[in-house]
């Protein structure tokens, strides 16, 4: 049963699904303690590396001036942080790396 949870896994990262990855180590467990650790550490990485920052929002963000910034951790805009700012908690993750719109496109 491990095997077949482990490829069921694998297949999910290898289609940039580490939602779906995730999911399937929370509902089977059938992993032995050391293979969990090692999935978790692998959507750990998956998801840290596929942050997405609309490009349009970003430039939008920057020409309002209105204090928006975008959390580096999971993509989403904030609002209350200057456009020079950095390292501000995100609304929705609540990880502190949320940076001004400015300062991600160079302006500042």
């Amino acid at each position: 049963m491990e095997n077949n949870t482990w490829e069921r896994f694998q297949n999910a990262i290898k289609a940039d699904n580490p939602e779906e990855a995730l999911r399937i180590l929370e509902s089977e467990g059938h992993l032995m303690p050391e293979r969990k650790a090692e999935a978790e550490e692998i959507v750990k990485k998956h998801k840290k590396r596929k942050v997405k920052i609309d490009q349009q929002a970003l430039m939008d963000a920057a020409m309002r001036d209105d204090c928006s910034g975008f959390c580096l951790a999971c993509g989403a805009e904030n609002y209350g942080i200057e456009a020079d700012g950095t390292k501000g908690e995100c609304e929705e993750c609540g990880e502190r790396k949320v940076v001004g719109a400015a300062r991600l496109l160079g302006i500042v």
